[in-house]
């Protein structure tokens, strides 16, 4: 996976993303989203996979709820 980036999400905006794991990869070119249970994951999604680059940085906005992932390239995203 090579993580690049952590953020457990608050739920502000997503509210059924609430206490989600967000996992920038390197290696997996995508944004993992793990629900854990019992220090276990029983759910996995994954966004941005299509875009086949790999994730740098992930950060909530704490004012709006957004979630904003940059990438290896210099672009910059926004969670909608």
């Amino acid at each position: 996976m090579a993580p690049s980036s952590l953020m457990i999400y608050s739920g502000k905006k997503f509210w059924q993303y609430k206490d989600h794991f967000f996992v920038g990869g390197l290696a997996i070119t995508y944004v993992s989203i793990l629900k854990l249970k019992d220090q276990k994951v029983v759910n996995e999604s994954k966004l941005a996979a299509e875009m086949g680059e790999r994730i740098r940085q992930i950060k909530e906005d704490p004012s709006t709820g957004d979630i904003y992932f940059s990438t290896d390239s210099g672009k910059i995203f926004r969670f909608k």
